[in-house]
């Protein structure tokens, strides 16, 4: 599940802490789009440790300013911020460890709403509102008017993500906390008919522990599975059109773009958090012909490639790969990276983060 990091022992002996500036220039108003304007990055900081910020940075110079959420509204963004959706005017960020989402408006970062809600991980927009994931089993829908929960219903435990397709709404239940039983009431996809916000108990069955779901332009969605963090290993699956299900390849993180499927392979031994740099493979799909392009220039040079993976987004107009990374592996307490890679996979440059960086939002 996306949280897994806050369950497993925290390596933190040892490393080095750079503190993240939480005040920050100002930023010109600008009209928020499918990312033509600039990035926000969501940092989740150290759960309990360290408080999660908002940076941002713009399409002119790449200057990232950290902290401008306390910037805009004089207190924190809170603890462990877990993902963002922009619609509309507005910015919408859950914030797993303080219960709540934020609404904000995009363009000066200023507070709408505090809406409450329990152990909030994934966002999406759809049709008019805003649905959220609850780690207590629970999918809820915000009114995007009246900024409250207007409903909720529920999926099964420690749901992770949510994609909608067409009238439906998929959500990844993990069984994240259930490690010991193997996350037995995961391995599913659970489906919402957002026409009635009812459960369609139509579950798709995936592989083990389910949590971050893309899809690409012909409407396949793509699951991580991420396994046990150990002898079980991460996977991804697809699910078809027709919610056919099937293994796809292999990998812990993934992005869909148009028809392409960028796929990192990250493997931490959580015993010792050791992963040798070489050791964590890229690989790009063609989507359409179910193949691997192995002529794609994306992680072929290892040199620019981050050391700790984080989070995969991609920019939806220009198809660049955003890859956020810690400053090492186990290192929770210094700032960390976005590396910028074109949609040939050629390396553009990196910007500076907060601490654990875990989405990039385009803006």
């Amino acid at each position: 599940m996306k949280l897994f990091k806050h369950l497993l022992p925290l390596a933190l002996v040892g490393l080095a802490f750079t503190a993240c500036n939480d005040e920050e220039d100002h930023i010109e108003p600008l009209q928020p789009g499918t990312g033509i304007n600039g990035v926000y990055v969501l940092n989740q900081g150290n759960q309990g440790k360290i408080e999660g910020i908002l940076s941002y940075f713009d399409f002119k110079d790449y200057k990232p300013l950290h902290g401008i959420f306390k910037s805009a509204n004089g207190q924190s963004l809170g603890d462990s911020p877990q993902d963002g959706v922009i619609y509309g005017s507005k910015l919408y960020i859950a914030v797993y460890g303080s219960d709540l989402v934020w609404a904000i408006d995009a363009n000066t970062r200023k507070i709408l709403a505090q809406i409450p809600t329990t152990d909030p991980e994934g966002i999406t927009a759809a049709g008019g509102n805003i649905y959220v994931s609850n780690n207590d089993g629970y999918v809820t829908k915000i009114d995007t008017t009246a900024l409250k929960v207007v409903s909720k219903i529920e999926v099964g435990p420690n749901p992770v993500d949510l994609e909608a397709r067409g009238n439906f709404l998929y959500v990844a239940v993990s069984d994240g906390y259930n490690w010991s039983k193997n996350y037995v009431n995961g391995f599913r996809v659970a489906k919402i008919d957002l026409r009635t916000f009812t459960n369609t108990k139509q579950d798709v069955k995936v592989g083990m522990n389910p949590g971050k779901l893309t899809q690409d332009a012909n409407g396949n969605i793509f699951v991580v599975c991420n396994g046990n963090y150990g002898s079980i290993p991460g996977t991804i699956w697809r699910i078809d059109a027709a919610d056919r299900a099937a293994e796809y390849c292999k990998g812990t993180m993934a992005a869909a773009h148009g028809n392409s499927l960028y796929v990192v392979n990250y493997v931490v031994d959580y015993t010792d958090y050791k992963n040798p740099k070489a050791n964590t493979t890229y690989a790009v799909w063609d989507t359409r012909s179910h193949t691997a392009d192995t002529s794609h220039a994306w992680g072929k040079d290892l040199g620019h490639m981050p050391p700790a993976p984080t989070a995969i987004n991609i920019a939806p107009r220009t198809g660049d790969v955003y890859l956020a990374s810690d400053a090492a592996v186990g290192n929770y307490v210094s700032q960390g990276t976005i590396h910028i890679y074109d949609r040939t996979g050629k390396f553009l440059r990196t910007v500076v983060a907060g601490v654990h960086p875990v989405a990039s939002i385009f803006y």
